[in-house]
């Protein structure tokens, strides 16, 4: 099952980004701002990607605050390495 994540993620971001973008359009044709509607749905969507990885590194490290602590400096520490793309990691080099 776990080799299976990845995709099943992907799968599941793809379904959330649609539902976003049918929301973003709703929105636009009821004459909202677009700044405000991007501005939302930029928000949403980054909160909807990144909540199952937060919660996951939460859980896994829910009996020791310090491993929590570890975990999410890891995280951020990699996250930093992410270009404008977000499906390019770029390094050091």
């Amino acid at each position: 099952m776990t080799d299976k994540l990845p995709e099943l993620y992907e799968e599941w971001a793809q379904k959330s980004q649609e539902e976003v973008l049918i929301q973003a359009r709703k929105e636009l044709a009821k004459g909202m701002d677009p700044d405000q509607v991007l501005e939302k749905m930029s928000k949403q969507l980054s909160n909807k990607l990144l909540h199952p990885i937060l919660t996951g590194i939460r859980e896994s490290c829910s009996v020791d605050k310090e491993s929590l602590a570890q975990s999410r400096a890891e995280y951020f520490e990699k996250m930093k390495h992410i270009g404008l793309k977000s499906d390019h990691i770029q390094t050091d080099s």
